[in-house]
């Protein structure tokens, strides 16, 4: 029965993603939609938690679209990415991205704005975890060439996914001073990643 499960996640998770896919279509809404739904599914599989199934429907999911598409949920709500929260400019910088670095650079949030703040946190954790997954398979070199070296990523996309479930561990438990301390150590991982791999 799991196996069916799991099977139809996947199958559903690709179909959500087929049409973008198949139409090479970037930067659509309608595509952007689609990848957005299907890392939120996978976000959510992580929050119930059921990392084992999360795994195989990340890989599944690589199968079928850009890295692009997905980073680009990190971006501003404004630029059309996921944003923070489900009440737009509830919580700023609307944009995972931004805030992540925002709460690594600034105090630790008082515990008010945490309690506002909490919910919407602990979900973008798990959008980042989820995409930190979807990215171990889509490394952009196969060898070692320069810099570049699929060690390195599985090593930084490992790291991204494990810091981004500390993240919504921390914002969920509602403890500032933690929350800030991975929001550093991943704010890092992502540095230390796009100094190496974007272009």
């Amino acid at each position: 029965m799991k196996t069916h499960a799991r099977v139809w996640v996947a199958g559903a998770m690709l179909l959500a993603v087929g049409a973008w896919s198949v139409g090479g279509g970037t930067g659509t809404a309608a595509a952007g939609k689609k990848v957005a739904e299907a890392i939120q599914k996978l976000a959510d599989t992580l929050a119930k938690p059921d990392v084992a199934s999360a795994k195989k429907d990340a890989e599944s999911l690589a199968k079928s679209i850009e890295l692009d598409s997905v980073m680009d949920l990190f971006k501003l709500r404004s630029k059309e990415g996921l944003g923070i929260g489900s009440k737009p400019g509830a919580i700023t910088p609307d944009g995972i991205e931004a805030k992540v670095i925002a709460l690594a650079k600034a105090k630790p949030l008082a515990e008010k704005d945490l309690d506002a703040q909490s919910e919407g946190l602990t979900q973008a954790g798990y959008i980042v975890a989820a995409v930190g997954l979807v990215a171990q398979h889509k490394c952009p070199v196969t060898k070692k060439m320069g810099d570049k070296d699929p060690k390195k990523w599985q090593e930084w996309t490992g790291d991204m996914h494990k810091g981004a479930l500390d993240l919504a561990a921390a914002a969920k438990a509602k403890k500032p001073a933690e929350l800030k301390a991975v929001a550093t150590k991943l704010n890092s991982t992502c540095n230390n990643c796009h100094s190496v791999f974007r272009d």
